[in-house]
């Protein structure tokens, strides 16, 4: 239930590898909502008298809890006005914070509001916008201070300057190394998540990506009541006896160059995935039974002439046994296609091996 209710708070979707887009946008989202509760908060209290602001200030309060609140209503759901809302709201919390340097001179620690100001920019914004806030933040609190009721000391602003710089520094060196991070974390993702979709000999798809890319498509034909789609079905002939004969170094290297043999001789539409130990399926989308037993007498034809170099640096003649099944009414899926090619693939063998069998339509 508590990753079902995190998923879906704040009303964004996110893709993946978007984790730092949908941090910053929840973030934004807590801010505003802080920033109406402490408003309000402030609003109540001097309702109340426990706190007297001055009319200028009162205002200021009352006018940011609103655009605030109108800001989160807004934002939720809509993660496209995530810039909008964190200018929107960084412009207000500065109105906010100037009104109190000028206006609330009772108050001696009303200039930690630029320091709030200047975190949350970092988190929101990032390294490079962070240390633009941070000068901008420093210029707007030094010259506010000069038109105060009751300005702080010389001493007391150099201070304030210095806190501000160290400040800035600090958090952009923290976010800067957080954004790396990021990045090396969502590359490490990007690289296993490649690891997992392809065969680590080959370099082509595995068996799970190959199902998981034609998929789609053949729903989508299936729906639209569109048949033209094939699949070749590849076995390497008489493999055992490579690894047998040769050892199993040889046999990798028979495996790895058929793989780029297919790979080359195959349109750019057309999907590779090796499926078993010598075994490769081909999905071939927009192709007609006869079309696919074209393409597959060429990549027969193309392994015949291959003969790849073996470790020893002997050249071995290889063959394949190919089926082809086309897509047909009663389809249910890739299995029922893979299946077809499969079996005309063994009448492939039963019939001498190195030639293409079509499934019966």
């Amino acid at each position: 239930m508590a990753a079902r209710w995190g998923q879906a708070w704040g009303g964004a979707h996110f893709g993946e590898n978007e984790e730092e887009a949908q941090f910053r946008f929840r973030f934004l989202l807590v801010v505003l909502i802080n920033a109406v509760f402490i408003t309000s908060v402030f609003g109540l209290a001097d309702a109340l008298g426990a706190v007297q602001l001055s009319p200028v200030h009162r205002w200021a309060v009352r006018s940011s809890a609103v655009l605030d609140g109108l800001l989160l209503l807004g934002l939720w759901g809509r993660r496209e006005r995530f810039r909008f809302a964190v200018w929107a709201h960084w412009g207000l919390s500065l109105g906010l914070n100037v009104s109190g340097l000028l206006t609330v001179p009772q108050d001696e620690l009303r200039v930690l509001w630029f320091f709030m100001h200047l975190a949350g920019s970092f988190m929101l914004l990032g390294p490079g916008a962070g240390v633009f806030s941070g000068g901008l933040l420093w210029g707007v609190a030094v010259v506010a201070n000069g038109h105060s009721a009751q300005p702080y000391s010389p001493a007391a602003m150099v201070t304030l300057s210095v806190a501000m710089l160290a400040t800035t520094w600090m958090f952009w060196a923290y976010a800067s190394q957080m954004h790396q991070a990021r990045q090396a974390v969502a590359l490490s993702r990007e690289r296993l998540r490649e690891l997992s979709m392809h065969d680590p000999l080959t370099g082509v798809f595995n068996a799970r990506a190959f199902q998981a890319l034609c998929e789609p498509p053949l729903r989508q034909a299936q729906a639209e009541a569109r048949w033209d789609h094939a699949l070749l079905f590849i076995d390497l002939d008489h493999f055992k006896q490579v690894n047998d004969r040769h050892g199993h170094a040889a046999g990798d290297a028979v495996l790895c160059a058929a793989a780029t043999c297919l790979q080359t001789h195959l349109r750019a539409a057309d999907v590779l995935g090796r499926v078993g130990g010598e075994e490769f399926c081909v999905f071939a989308p927009h192709t007609s039974l006869a079309g696919a037993a074209q393409l597959g007498e060429k990549l027969r034809a193309a392994l015949e002439a291959l003969q790849p170099p073996l470790p020893s640096g002997q050249r071995l003649p290889i063959s394949a046994s190919i089926g082809v099944a086309a897509g047909r009414p009663g389809h249910q899926g890739l299995s029922d296609l893979q299946r077809e090619a499969d079996q005309a693939m063994y009448q492939a063998k039963a019939s001498g091996r190195n030639r293409v069998c079509q499934a019966a339509s």
